[in-house]
């Protein structure tokens, strides 16, 4: 059986830390990835109740004009 040296055990840690500091980039690029996320779905919330509004906005001049135009018709 091969012994264990100081050497072999250094080789192995340098692996191991090599392998945590590629899953600790890993870790910090998902993290990055899910702000952008938040922010994507935080923009498309915001754009949805401005158009939301918008819609609102155009039912209401939509009904000011049909009442207008019921009372021309009437008149």
């Amino acid at each position: 059986m091969n012994q264990i040296t100081n050497e072999l055990l250094y080789e192995i840690l340098k692996s191991i830390q090599g392998r945590l500091d590629s899953m600790d980039r890993n870790l910090k690029d998902l993290g990055h990835g899910q702000i952008r996320l938040r922010e994507d779905l935080n923009n498309f919330h915001r754009d949805a109740i401005r158009l939301e509004g918008q819609v609102v906005d155009v039912s209401n001049r939509l009904e000011r004009l049909e009442k207008r135009f019921e009372n021309v018709q009437i008149n």
